[in-house]
């Protein structure tokens, strides 16, 4: 028997058997998903990185809509409605009431009234009311009339028992169309007699105060009672005086019939 000689095992002590030769590993399971490959440029997965790309975008078409101006064919957004402000309420007043907003504009009553109604906001008779003289005022009563040109009326009495009646216009056209129906029943001419001298009436002239023309005047017998008729082109006043004297009636009207300015 022959023994081979082996350096490495020189004892001769028995070799372990030499292991067969590896077979190739079986092929893996056909539902096998391999390891993907992972970019190494982002480190986001692919449907957060798509997700991100379609927000940017929509943010930017939005940005672009509301920058365009109207006009361009972008739909514009309804204007704000402004909140209304409340406005103050107003109350109804006299001008010198308290009830008067503190807004308005203040009205100056001193100006308006003569000296006699200062201090107080007369109504509008009482304005009227300061153009008669002070001695007759006492005596007054608002008067009537169906003339709806008259604004206002008084009827007032001298002591010695003349009657006086005071009519205010709302302008001169009505008062000397009231003044020309008087004249007109007295079937004379303008500037006919004197009415200083009763013999003469129906008397009508023209008469002025303090050298400037004031107004037209006539005189005449009325169902007895002599009468004067006159206009006051100042204050748009047509008034009547009836007593039973003419001369006194004459003194009355020259001295203390006014109206007063």
């Amino acid at each position: 028997m022959i023994v081979s000689f082996d350096p490495q095992n020189p004892r001769g002590a028995p070799r372990p058997p030499t292991p067969p030769p590896s077979t190739p590993s079986s092929p893996k399971p056909s539902n096998y998903i391999p390891p993907q490959a992972v970019d190494s440029g982002s480190g986001l997965p692919r449907g957060l990185l798509i997700g991100g790309i379609v927000v940017v975008i929509v943010v930017l078409v939005l940005l672009t809509l509301t920058l365009m101006r109207p006009g361009d064919g972008a739909f514009t957004p309804p204007p704000a409605t402004p909140v209304a402000s409340r406005a103050a309420p107003t109350v109804a007043g006299s001008p010198g009431s308290s009830s008067v907003p503190s807004s308005a504009p203040p009205t100056t009553i001193a100006s308006q009234v003569p000296p006699s109604f200062a201090g107080s906001p007369p109504t509008g008779y009482e304005a009227f009311l300061a153009h008669v003289p002070e001695t007759l005022r006492a005596s007054c009563a608002p008067g009537e009339s169906s003339d709806l040109s008259i604004l206002f009326s008084a009827r007032c009495a001298s002591s010695d028992g003349i009657v006086v009646v005071y009519n205010q216009y709302a302008d001169a056209t009505s008062m000397d169309a009231a003044y020309q129906r008087v004249f007109m029943a007295q079937e004379i001419d303008p500037d006919t007699g004197s009415c200083e001298v009763h013999t003469t009436w129906p008397a009508e002239s023209a008469y002025q105060v303090e050298g400037q023309p004031a107004g037209r005047r006539l005189c005449a017998d009325v169902q007895g009672s002599p009468t004067i008729f006159w206009t006051d082109e100042r204050l748009t006043i047509y008034s009547s005086a009836t007593g039973s004297d003419p001369v006194r009636l004459l003194q009355f009207w020259t001295s203390e019939a006014g109206p007063v300015q």
